[in-house]
């Protein structure tokens, strides 16, 4: 049997340091939901107290390369879902230091789902006018050699066939 080490540490209500043999990880919450993350990944629970039901999922990160971590919009949504559950679940019980730490973080995920979004949106609106800019521009150079519209878009769409589009 190998030798096991493990020591939590309150830091303040609802924040804790775990320590053990092979590494060290912060948890955020209580019960009904808590967010660990650690050098493995981001583990969020999610759990009905004192029936023994719940549901976790880890977000597991990347390994260390020049590539930021990016996690889906669904995984943001379940982790915002999770800290909108535990605001609820706090103000229920009447525990400030259980909701007050998740409303913070219920909105920074909210923020993040919004600004993604709106990222999404913004590259699809570039993409857009910078299609119509390039047709814009076969238009003006063919009607400057006397041809026509319809000639200028023909040789766009050539040039989206061999070049691809954005």
């Amino acid at each position: 049997m190998g030798f096991r080490f493990r020591k939590s540490i309150k830091i303040a209500p609802g924040v804790r340091v775990n320590i053990g043999k092979k590494g060290s990880s912060v948890s955020i919450g209580g019960k009904g939901a808590t967010v660990n993350v650690s050098k493995k990944g981001t583990r969020t629970t999610v759990g009905i107290p004192g029936t023994g039901i719940s549901y976790s999922k880890t977000l597991k990160h990347q390994s260390y390369s020049s590539t930021p971590q990016t996690y889906s919009k669904g995984e943001y949504t379940f982790m915002t879902v999770c800290f909108v559950f535990l605001t609820f679940a706090g103000l229920f019980l009447g525990k400030p230091v259980m909701w007050i730490p998740s409303m913070i973080l219920s909105a920074l995920g909210i923020i993040v789902l919004i600004s993604e979004n709106n990222r999404k949106n913004i590259q699809h609106k570039n993409s857009v006018s910078d299609s119509e800019r390039l047709r814009t521009m076969y238009r003006e150079q063919f009607a400057k050699q006397g041809l026509s519209q319809e000639q200028a878009d023909k040789a766009y769409e050539e040039h989206l066939k061999q070049f691809g589009s954005k």
